[in-house]
């Protein structure tokens, strides 16, 4: 009996033994291959995703230089026109029509004029509202000071992008006011400049933010705070809510100006694929060897179970 109860605990023990054992070495290489796809492929694709971010930032810088010359170059137009210039010294009441019949021509999304003072005169529909002060902006200050300057200025939580040129008068040549022909800073001139960059772009400063419609709202709201602070040119990651790249670079110079946030999102979906096919790869594994010990503990236990009986008959004589 001793011997019987030895031999079968044997052969089960051997059998599931050996398939427990190989089971838990698939499960160790799973393991293993899961933990070098997620640090050798993201980390790859991290630096792929870093190169394109640094590039979309070299193409934001460069994307506006036309911009300015063709905003400059049509506000210089502007200045000439005799009836502008009558219309700011003579004329106030009639500045917001004229400015307005200017727009429709296609000259610019916005347009207003500003005395020497700085203070908004007159601005087309949606700009700045009359008597607005403008004079700390270092675009509008730049033309009160007799040059053409174009650049980015803020107003309360408003962002725009101004070409500001001197209106002289056509006598003594003396400054009369600033022109300016301005395109606000909203969603769709942001999803422009993603589709420019290859990347989605937002607008932060110390008072507000603006953000392309392709912003995750949380994603946003997690690095707004960080990046109106944020060294320019330094590439950051998200892990959370989503795992992004994101780098500044300075719309306006000095502390606290406007910044321009650039964002790319890492492919995590590329690593979750690898992982579903090494996953896959692994349950078939575990098919195959799981049917294939069966057949091998099989023919390791049979001589034992021949042993067993022949045990048997031995002790019964």
């Amino acid at each position: 009996m001793a011997g019987l109860w030895y031999g079968r605990t044997m052969r089960f023990g051997l059998k599931w033994k050996l398939i427990s054992t190989t089971l838990v070495l698939l499960a160790i290489l799973l393991i293993v291959s899961l933990a070098l796809v997620q640090r050798v492929i993201g980390a790859q694709l991290r630096r792929t995703t870093a190169r394109d971010l640094q590039t979309a930032q070299r193409v934001l810088e460069v994307f506006f230089d036309p911009y300015h010359e063709r905003l400059l170059n049509r506000g210089q137009l502007l200045t000439e026109l005799p009836s502008l210039k009558d219309a700011v010294l003579n004329r106030p009441d009639g500045l917001a029509p004229l400015l307005e019949d200017i727009r429709l021509m296609g000259t610019s999304p916005m347009l207003w004029v500003t005395q020497t003072t700085g203070r908004v005169l007159a601005s087309t529909t949606g700009g700045l509202r009359a008597d607005t002060l403008l004079q700390d902006n270092a675009v509008t200050a730049q033309a009160l000071a007799g040059q053409r300057a174009s650049g980015f200025l803020r107003h309360e939580d408003r962002a725009f992008f101004a070409a500001c040129l001197p209106l002289k008068s056509s006598t003594d040549e003396s400054l009369i006011g600033v022109v300016a022909l301005v395109t606000p800073i909203n969603e769709g001139f942001l999803l422009q400049l993603d589709e420019a960059t290859g990347a989605k772009v937002g607008l932060v400063w110390d008072q507000g933010a603006v953000w392309s419609p392709a912003w995750p709202g949380a994603v946003a709201e997690a690095v707004e705070l960080d990046a109106v602070r944020a060294a320019p040119g330094r590439v950051s990651e998200l892990r959370r809510p989503q795992r992004y790249l994101w780098l500044t670079a300075p719309a306006t110079p000095g502390e606290g100006g406007m910044q321009f946030v650039l964002a790319k999102r890492i492919d995590t979906d590329f690593i979750q694929r690898v992982s579903r096919v090494l996953l896959i790869l692994w349950l078939s594994m575990m098919v195959v060897g799981f049917l294939s010990l069966v057949g091998i503990g099989h023919s390791i236990v049979t001589p034992v179970r021949r042993l067993v009986a022949d045990t048997k008959r031995l002790g019964t004589g």
